[in-house]
């Protein structure tokens, strides 16, 4: 062993030894270079002339502004950006939860934490999941690929939670492989079929969402694959269009004409609607109560698409945490399912959304890259992973949906895990029962968005201390039993 060291240390100092060599031997051409290159910097005169000028110009801007300037300039058309905004928005990392130590004691380790969730209470057939967070709506076709839909479907039926079809219609392998379905009616009239609508778990109405609120999308029809094209009830030479709004819904009572038509092709299962969170907030969700909706999902500004022009992603909408408080503060007493989206990512996130009011969140970007995490090898170090994941990547066919499966489930384990010590460490027993008196806010900004007290305040939450606006967001308190047949029993 010591001799093969011996050479190894004997091998290692005559490579380091050559490379110095060759260092020495290069440093007068290395220093000729770096004078003439510090020359033209430090000794150019005139600043509009120097190469200095671009560090500059690029100091004050995002790369990723300078990048698609020259992207504008090339195309002459509005462009498109995958995933997110890089933009700063107030979200949840300035609430902090206040763990309960001595005058209110933590939950006692062997005390079961209840998870289980209901969407649509009202329905005559509820949506029941064993947990409070499930997929997004991330279409097939339009969006994903059918292996990584697949994955997601199959990964969300193991812990009992559910996947949404997005806007490409309903995908006969992945309704087959979802334990919980919620399938999308969308701006492009599809699905149509009340066969189809009656397969799913729930109906989303989707009006908008919040990386491309209420714009128009086209999929041109040589896109797309026949599978794609009867997802979506299109003919072969039809193109996928989904319109700015929904056809024939001019007014609010052209609304709770659809929401009638629909909840009358299907059994009783919960019937809701998505919207870009805007600051009409309050009356776009007055609408949808009228129209007797069983759920609403308000989508923020820092949800993600495959494909949004950043004009849309960068400057519409208003911050998921804002949308929240907003919306609980109207939809309080009413028996409509809050679900809230939009740039969530951690466990700790998805517990402050549902202190604040939330009854789920749905997230999008975290399951797929669990999903995809572990089989970027297979492109790296010169493709990206999202050439595994869309619909028209071009290595879709190497991702192997059964381990994307398993990471997706252990995405999900993982976070409810850590939801069942968030709630032990406030004292409660169920996820619900997690409210804005558990949590204190850093900022000023925070206390008034959301009510929290302000943690320098001590003692108490003083709520009183925020705006009267703000604090008027009452936190339901509704403790679901568990579900029969779940096999999700996560406790410490």
């Amino acid at each position: 062993m010591s001799f093969w060291r011996g050479v190894a240390w004997g091998a290692g100092a005559a490579a380091g030894a050559g490379i110095i060599g060759a260092l020495l031997g290069a440093e007068p051409l290395i220093n000729k270079v770096t004078g003439r290159i510090a020359g033209r910097i430090m000794g150019d005169g005139k600043m509009d002339e120097n190469l200095a000028e671009m560090f500059t110009a690029a100091s004050g801007r995002h790369p990723r502004v300078l990048l698609e300037t020259a992207l504008r300039a090339e195309r002459g058309k509005a462009i498109s950006r995958p995933l997110y905004t890089t933009k700063k928005f107030l979200h949840f990392d300035d609430l902090m939860f206040v763990p309960a130590q001595l005058a209110h004691l933590p939950t006692g380790e062997n005390e079961y934490i209840e998870l289980t969730t209901v969407i649509g209470p009202r329905a005559k057939r509820p949506l029941q999941l064993g947990l409070p967070v499930y997929i997004t709506g991330m279409s097939f076709g339009l969006s994903l690929s059918d292996r990584m839909k697949i994955a997601l479907a199959k990964g969300s039926a193991e812990v009992d939670t559910a996947t949404n079809s997005g806007e490409g219609g309903l995908y006969p392998p992945e309704r087959e492989h979802a334990k919980h379905y919620i399938l999308q009616y969308t701006r492009g009239g599809w699905p149509d079929d009340p066969e189809v609508l009656r397969q799913a778990d729930a109906i989303e109405i989707q009006a908008g969402q919040g990386a491309q609120a209420g714009s128009p999308q086209s999929t041109p029809a040589w896109k797309l694959t026949d599978e794609e094209r009867q997802a979506m009830g299109l003919a072969r030479d039809e193109d996928a269009l989904l319109h700015s709004r929904f056809p024939g819904v001019e007014r609010p009572e052209d609304f709770r004409r659809l929401v009638a038509r629909i909840r009358s092709q299907v059994d009783g299962i919960p019937v809701g609607i998505k919207i870009a969170a805007g600051n009409d907030i309050e009356a776009d969700l007055q609408v949808a109560l009228d129209a007797g909706v069983d759920f609403v999902t308000v989508d923020g500004a820092q949800a993600s698409s495959h494909a949004a022009q950043p004009i849309l992603l960068d400057d519409f909408g208003i911050p998921s945490v804002m949308a929240l408080c907003r919306a609980a503060r109207v939809l309080e007493g009413t028996g409509v399912s809050l679900v809230v989206s939009g740039g969530f990512m951690t466990p700790g996130e998805i517990l402050k959304a549902l202190a604040l009011g939330a009854d789920a969140v749905a997230v999008g970007a975290a399951p797929v890259m669990a999903a995809v995490h572990a089989q970027w090898t297979k492109v790296a170090p010169f493709e990206p992973p999202t050439t595994l994941v869309w619909h028209d990547g071009k290595h879709r066919d190497k991702f192997d949906p059964e381990e994307g499966a398993r990471d997706v489930a252990n995405w999900f384990k993982a976070v409810a895990d850590e939801l069942v010590t968030g709630v032990r460490c406030v004292g409660k027993v169920s996820v619900h029962e997690v409210d804005r008196s558990d949590l204190c806010a850093m900022t000023p900004e925070i206390a008034a968005v959301t009510g929290a007290a302000l943690a320098w305040h001590g003692g108490a939450p003083q709520l009183e201390r925020a705006p009267a606006e703000a604090v008027r967001v009452p936190r339901r308190s509704i403790g679901w039993g568990p579900l029969e047949g779940s096999d999700l029993r996560l406790s410490r």
